[in-house]
C-alpha cells in the first residue's frame, strides 16, 4: 500500500483515512493528489473493481475509508450486473463513490441499482474530492464484517432490480427533460406503453390540478443542480388521476449544468384520497 501525504485535515475534514482507487484514470489520480496534498492519507490503487473484490474492502486500524471506483464506459447487460454486485457489496462496508465515462447511461444504471453516488469523471475536481472526503467525518469507520463479506456471493442484483421496479416508479430525462428511460411501474401506472413515453416531457402526464408556479419552482430548483421533493398530481392515459412523492435528483456535468435527471417516485393515491374523506368528515 502506498502511503501518500495528502489537504483536508486544516478545514476541519478527516485528517487520517484510507483512499482506494479502482481502475482510475491518470488524470483522475492527480486530481485526487492535489485535492489531498498535504493530509495524512493512505492511498492504494487497484487494477480494476475485480481486483478489489478479491480483497476485504474494510480500511486499516478502524480508519475511515472511501472507494473512488471508475466505472468504463459502454458496459453490456452482463457486466452491468457484475458491477452492480460488486459495488452495493462494497457500499455495505464503507463509502462508495463511482466516478463514470461523461454521460454513460450504463454507468447510471449501475448506480442507481447499487445505490451510491456518481460522478461524471468531467465533474471531478480537487473540491469535489475534498468535500467528499470532508463528509467521512460525520461516518463512523465501519467494523470489519468478514461474515457478510464472505456471503458476497449469494448477492443477487436483480433483486435488487426488482425490488426498485415493484416500489418505485423510476424515470430518467435529459438535460432538455425529454425521458430516456422509465422502468415496469412507471408505465403500469401511467397506462402508457414505455414507447409511448420516450422521447416525451412529463407533460404527458401532467394533470393541470398544479399551477404554473409549482412548475416554475420546481424546474427552477433541479436546473440549479439542486434535489427536489414534493408530492405530484398526475394523470392516466385513461384520464384517471394518480398522486405520487417525488425526489428528483439533477446530475451535473463539468460546468455545473444538469445534463439528466432522475425521478424516484411513490404511489400515494391511497393515502391522498383518505384524507381528503377524513377532511370532509
Amino acid at each position: 500500500m502506498n502511503r501518500d501525504q495528502g489537504s483536508v485535515g486544516q478545514d476541519g475534514g478527516v485528517q487520517t483515512f484510507q483512499l482506494t482507487l479502482a481502475g482510475c484514470s491518470a488524470n483522475a489520480i492527480d486530481v485526487v493528489n492535489d485535492a489531498l496534498s498535504g493530509s495524512d492519507c493512505h492511498i492504494q490503487h487497484v487494477e480494476d473493481l475485480s481486483s478489489l473484490a478479491r480483497k476485504s474492502p474494510a480500511g486499516e486500524d478502524g480508519l475511515h475509508s472511501m472507494i473512488l471506483a471508475f466505472l468504463p464506459g459502454g458496459l453490456d447487460s452482463r457486466e452491468i450486473d457484475v458491477h452492480v454486485e460488486i459495488l452495493a457489496c462494497l457500499a455495505r462496508e464503507g463509502k462508495v463513490v463511482a466516478i463514470s465515462a461523461n454521460k454513460d447511461d450504463a454507468a447510471l444504471s449501475v448506480a442507481l441499482r447499487a445505490g451510491i453516488p456518481l460522478i461524471p469523471e468531467e465533474s471531478l475536481n480537487a473540491g469535489v474530492v475534498r468535500r467528499l472526503v470532508a463528509e467521512l467525518g460525520s461516518m463512523p469507520p465501519p467494523a470489519p464484517d468478514t461474515e457478510l463479506w464472505n456471503r458476497r456471493v449469494a448477492y443477487r442484483p436483480e433483486h435488487e432490480h426488482l425490488a426498485l421496479d415493484r416500489h418505485a416508479i423510476v424515470s430518467v430525462a435529459d438535460g432538455k427533460g425529454k425521458i430516456i428511460y422509465v422502468n415496469d411501474l412507471f408505465c403500469e401506472i401511467s397506462g402508457y406503453a414505455r414507447n409511448e413515453l420516450l422521447g416525451r416531457t412529463h407533460n404527458i402526464v401532467k394533470s393541470g390540478y398544479h399551477g404554473k408556479g409549482f412548475y416554475r419552482d420546481m424546474w427552477q430548483t433541479i436546473a440549479g443542480g439542486q434535489t427536489w421533493k414534493g408530492e405530484i398530481c398526475n394523470r392516466r392515459k385513461n384520464g384517471g388521476l394518480y398522486w405520487v412523492e417525488s425526489t428528483i435528483v439533477p446530475f451535473l456535468d463539468k460546468g455545473g449544468n444538469p445534463y439528466q435527471y432522475v425521478s424516484i417516485r411513490t404511489d400515494i393515491t391511497d393515502l391522498v384520497i383518505a384524507e381528503e374523506r377524513l377532511r370532509r368528515g
